[in-house]
């Protein structure tokens, strides 16, 4: 499992996680949307952010098939 630094940043940009994943920009968008994005997201103000450690779980594989958000 990746270890998250304490002075890590505990969120990342929707771009930054599509790019982690390996999927488009438009496909994140479509599935932040949607409700679909397999870790947990949110919104402050405009942008969307996504939880630094639910992309590490689902990178690592530790995702059970439970939705993240």
């Amino acid at each position: 499992m990746v270890q998250i630094d304490a002075s890590a940043p505990r969120t990342v940009s929707l771009l930054e996680a599509a790019r982690a994943l390996g999927i488009g920009k438009s496909s994140a968008y479509e599935m932040a949307a949607a409700g679909t994005f397999p870790a947990r997201i949110f919104r402050v103000g405009a942008k969307w952010r996504v939880s630094a450690r639910d992309l590490d779980r689902v990178i690592d594989g530790e995702n059970d098939g439970q939705d993240a958000a």
